[in-house]
């Protein structure tokens, strides 16, 4: 799928593609730090038990040991098992608490591969980016596993205590890591975030996404949504992924109300002035929150009219749209893998430009400028057939204010939100370089020696399930 880019929708701010390993966000979480303080294991458990049954002489191995000498074989007998004593156990590998002891927890820990294909092995072949999880010692202070624990520790506000698994604050409650849901407190299943570790390419910088499984708040009735309308009494609909066999599958689930935590359009994040639950979204899906700017609480939906008219950010309204946002790259996209068709996709309600018309332009795929038909892709994962919804969006903006002024085939810049591009689109041509286009039906509407082509928004190995629109394009 080749790159581009369009003009007029805030996508770029997303709390909901930041989760690092022990480092600092979560998808599945979308408002939380959870996945908290950077680990790597320092060896694998069976490298460390190899490299500890080297050490089974200590002061013994200088004695004789000649039978007879029943003294000196005692003394090194000994001397052997206060050593032995001395040596730390191995770390002990696990997938679950379960694997550990009762003063123990399953921490996340990552495998401390460096290259993004894998680090090269003595004995041939590659290791690859993965996690290397162990028991730790448990915190003797802390919220427990099914208790409300502090979703923003890095923040000044106190009001909850810290979950004992540091990697485990998952929408405000402390869970942990898991393989079914009978590993999960109650309220919670085992659901499936994503992790991006930094590494490198060769020598340039990189990331390894990686599946998490842990345990996500789901509490009641549970029921099967897209947007907060299937859901009764006041439910909201959170979205959630899940292990689908060998692969992964998302849906909406139906969760009871949650005491505190903020409706669809109200500020979260860390830096809301709310404190404990109160930082956090219904449906989990805190949008454009920065360090410094609250987010907005963002709802799923299956089309445009599931969404509020506007909502507020950085005390601006806005209006909205309904589009799909990736939330984990699939089981052929991680450590190090590239290809995207079986990547999961939250659908949930984005801001575009203030001054947009939003008129249905699906029939026309032309709007008048300098507005732009833009095209909406909602999906969910793989398994669900995805489709666009095409709207029409202002492309003046504060640093354009007379509009675009690139036409068709004209060179733009693809790293750039405003490329100047007046049918909304920078499209990468054969050579990587951006050339301005818009979406069409036939070649009647390119110009710039551009032809109506297919483009693919979201591919999928099923192609009736894929998101392909037309565009002029090189």
């Amino acid at each position: 799928m080749s790159k581009w880019t369009q003009t007029g929708t805030m996508l770029a701010l997303l709390a909901l593609t930041s989760l690092s390993p022990l480092a600092s966000g979560c998808n599945a979480c979308s408002e939380d730090e959870a996945v908290t303080g950077k680990q790597k294991a320092t060896g694998d458990a069976s490298a460390d038990a190899g490299a500890l049954s080297g050490l089974d002489g200590g002061d013994g191995q200088g004695v004789d040991g000649a039978a007879g000498d029943a003294e000196a074989d005692a003394d090194a007998a000994a001397d052997a098992t206060a050593d032995a004593a001395d040596v730390p156990a191995p770390p002990k590998p696990c997938a679950t608490n379960s694997a550990c002891d009762a003063k123990e927890l399953c921490g996340l820990f990552y495998n401390g591969v460096e290259q993004l294909l894998g680090d090269p092995q003595p004995n041939g072949g590659k290791k690859l980016p993965a996690w290397a999880n162990i028991c730790v010692e448990r915190p003797k202070t802390g919220a427990a596993e099914g208790q409300s624990c502090d979703p923003y520790g890095s923040d000044t506000d106190a009001t909850l205590p810290a979950c004992v698994n540091q990697s485990a604050c998952m929408q405000g409650l402390c869970t942990g890591l898991c393989m079914q849901d009978a590993d999960c407190p109650k309220g919670a299943i085992c659901g499936v975030t994503e992790s991006g570790v930094a590494v490198k390419d060769g020598a340039a910088a990189a990331t390894a996404w990686l599946s998490v499984d842990i345990c996500l708040p789901m509490p009641g009735p549970g029921t099967a949504c897209e947007r907060d309308a299937d859901c009764t009494s006041g439910a909201a609909c959170r979205p959630l992924t899940r292990r689908a066999g060998a692969g992964l599958s998302a849906r909406g689930h139906c969760v009871q109300p949650e005491a505190g935590k903020a409706a669809v359009g109200a500020a979260c994040g860390a830096a809301t002035t709310a404190t404990g639950l109160g930082k956090l979204c219904a449906t989990s899906l805190c949008m454009y929150e920065t360090t410094t700017i609250a987010g907005t609480c963002s709802a799923t939906c299956s089309t445009s009219t599931d969404c509020p008219a506007t909502m507020s950010w950085n005390g601006v309204a806005y209006p909205t749209a309904c589009a799909a946002i990736r939330n984990n790259r699939g089981i052929d996209g991680q450590s190090g893998g590239s290809a995207s068709g079986d990547d999961i996709y939250w659908p949930h309600c984005v801001l575009v430009n203030q001054q947009s018309s939003l008129k249905d332009c699906a029939t026309s795929r032309a709007c008048a400028e300098p507005e732009a038909c833009l095209p909406y892709a909602i999906a969910w994962g793989p398994d669900v057939g995805a489709k666009i919804e095409y709207r029409c969006i202002q492309q003046k903006t504060t640093t354009l204010p007379g509009g675009p002024t690139l036409d068709d085939g004209a060179s733009c810049e693809l790293s750039k939100s405003e490329h100047g591009c007046k049918g909304g689109l920078c499209i990468a041509d054969a050579t990587g370089k951006g050339r301005c286009g818009r979406l069409c039906l036939d070649d009647s509407t390119c110009g710039g020696g551009l032809t109506c082509k297919d483009r693919t928004l979201i591919p999928r190995a099923d192609a009736a399930k894929a998101a392909v629109t037309k565009a002029c394009q090189p």
